[in-house]
């Protein structure tokens, strides 16, 4: 009996350790690190719009800004700088801002068969891009007859990229077919740009409390967050297909909106849904550049302690060291 119980507990464990090994590795993905830029040296990373969805105020990464990428999040994380005049460069604008709630694109409105369906052209695979870019607005998907199950505002097509990527060929079909979409945004902006971005959004949307000091992302009633890169161990080589809405480089798109914010701006909205929005990440991401060597400080160098308060002369060899020639007489010869 004594016997039996105890295979039975090597077989618990065995089937424990099993399922932690063989289970656990195949359903845990580990979080990759990587750095982000601006996607063009005199674009942005994040901006500051007008009404018409124009930056107006561009913030730039200083040092590294991070990305992580995990199973069902990315996290951007970092310290931006503004170019403006007027004695603003030196603000810091710290970003941290999680993406989760993943979205896979069959459940992407824009890219889907009801939508193909309402404009009358292509198909799924192989749709009119032109047609996803202008044709696919926020209140277009909000219109239950034409999006009968409820899908989600996503992809976003910029600026010709879709169209491009399909062009310059082996992009797969359609070109958004592995992008990674978040369907919502938890975090902060802070530091003392913070006050500078604020002042900015006051600048072209009146109708915001000036009062206020802080910037709670929402991506609320505008597209999805994007994300992607066709080679993720190494970037610098990969593809986008566009995803960032700028180029074809690996990166990430997302269109944004303050949370404290929107009760005012949903008010002056003509149908009381504000469908603009007051900020735009637009990114290229890349392995991050390698770390200077740290340097030995002058402090952890080995000394010589005096012991007394002066120091102390460097030891010299004594005389009677030094060999002499003995003289056979007392007269040198």
């Amino acid at each position: 009996m004594k016997q039996t119980s105890n295979t039975s507990v090597l077989m618990a464990l065995f089937i424990t350790f099993f399922v932690f090994v063989v289970v656990g590795a195949s359903t845990t993905e580990i979080d990759m690190e990587m750095c982000a830029e601006a996607y063009h040296p005199y674009g942005h990373l994040l901006a500051n719009l007008n009404k018409r969805g124009q930056p107006t105020v561009s913030w730039f990464p200083k040092g590294n800004f991070y990305i992580t990428v995990g199973d069902n999040y990315i996290r951007l994380k970092g310290s931006l700088v503004t170019r403006i005049p007027g004695g603003n460069q030196d603000k810091i604008l710290e970003m941290d801002f999680t993406f989760t709630d993943e979205r896979a694109t069959d459940q992407c409105f824009c890219g889907s068969q009801d939508f193909v369906n309402y404009v009358g052209t292509n198909s799924v695979s192989m749709p009119n891009y032109n047609m996803v870019q202008n044709r696919c607005t926020g209140k277009l998907q909000r219109d239950p007859y034409v999006n009968p199950n409820n899908l989600d505002f996503c992809p976003k097509c910029e600026r010709d990229q879709c169209r491009r990527a399909r062009e310059a060929g082996k992009a797969p079909a359609p070109i958004y077919r592995d992008w990674r979409f978040f369907n919502d945004v938890s975090g902060t902006l802070s530091g003392d740009g913070l006050p500078v971005f604020r002042e900015k959004i006051h600048d072209i949307f009146k109708a915001v409390d000036p009062s206020l000091h802080s910037c709670t992302p929402t991506i609320k009633g505008l597209p999805l967050a994007q994300f992607y890169c066709s080679n993720m161990t190494d970037p610098d080589y990969g593809r986008g297909f566009g995803v960032n809405g700028k180029n074809q480089k690996c990166g990430m798109a997302v269109w944004l909106n303050c949370e404290e914010d929107i009760p005012t701006l949903d008010a002056g909205a003509t149908n009381g849904i504000f469908s603009g929005h007051v900020m735009d990440i637009n990114l290229n991401f890349m392995k991050c550049p390698p770390t200077a060597s740290p340097t030995m400080s002058p402090t952890n160098w080995p000394t010589h302690s005096p012991t007394t308060g002066k120091p102390t002369a460097s030891p010299t060899m004594s005389p009677t060291n030094w060999p002499t020639h003995s003289p056979t007489t007392g007269k040198p010869t």
